[in-house]
C-alpha cells in the first residue's frame, strides 16, 4: 500500500497500541484492511493524509480505523457496512 500511497504523493500513516493482539482470520482481516486503505488511496487528493490506526476497546476487543481527509464514504455508511459485514 505504501508504493501506491507514495505515487499519489499521499502520506500514509500505521499507528497502533504496544502488544496489541487480535484472535480473527488474518487474511480476511487484511483483505478488509487493504481494501479500505485502498479505497483511501483512491479518494484522498494528492498530498493528501491517510491514518490507519488499531488500538484497544473495551474489554478483548480491538478496533480498526482508516482516516483520511479526501472525499468518499460518510461515517453512517461505513460503519453500516462494516457491521453488516462483520456478521
Amino acid at each position: 500500500m505504501r508504493p501506491l500511497a507514495d505515487r499519489s504523493q499521499i502520506s500514509l500513516t500505521w499507528h497502533t497500541d504496544v502488544d496489541l493482539r487480535c484472535l480473527a482470520d488474518a487474511d480476511k482481516l487484511r483483505r478488509v484492511i487493504v481494501n479500505l486503505v485502498g479505497n483511501a488511496i483512491g479518494h484522498t487528493p494528492q498530498d493528501g493524509n491517510i491514518s490507519v490506526v488499531a488500538q484497544s476497546y473495551e474489554k478483548n476487543a480491538v478496533l480498526f480505523s482508516v482516516t483520511d481527509n479526501g472525499y468518499g464514504y460518510s461515517r453512517i455508511f461505513t460503519s453500516a457496512s462494516l457491521t453488516v459485514a462483520g456478521n
